[in-house]
């Protein structure tokens, strides 16, 4: 299945998913909006919604990631 191949991760975050359960961590089947729907993976709750606020549209993602890098005070290595 999809959420072996991922070893039971989130395929954005990398958080573990359980596929029951509720919150965050609770594994969402992520699908391309076409007919039919092309399944991509499994992602926790936070990320499929984050997904759809953001229209599945990368380019939008990209210049939210450039706006968070802007006013970042920190760097990757400080995490």
């Amino acid at each position: 299945t999809i959420l072996v191949e991922q070893k039971g991760l989130c395929d954005i975050c990398g958080v573990k998913v359980m596929l029951t359960g509720r919150g965050s961590t609770r594994g969402v089947p992520d699908h391309k909006h076409s007919n039919p729907p092309m399944p991509r993976g499994i992602l926790c709750s936070a990320c499929n919604i984050s997904l759809g606020g953001f229209k599945d549209n990368p380019e939008v993602l990209r210049k939210a990631a450039e706006y968070l890098e802007k006013f970042s005070l920190t760097t990757a290595e400080d995490v």
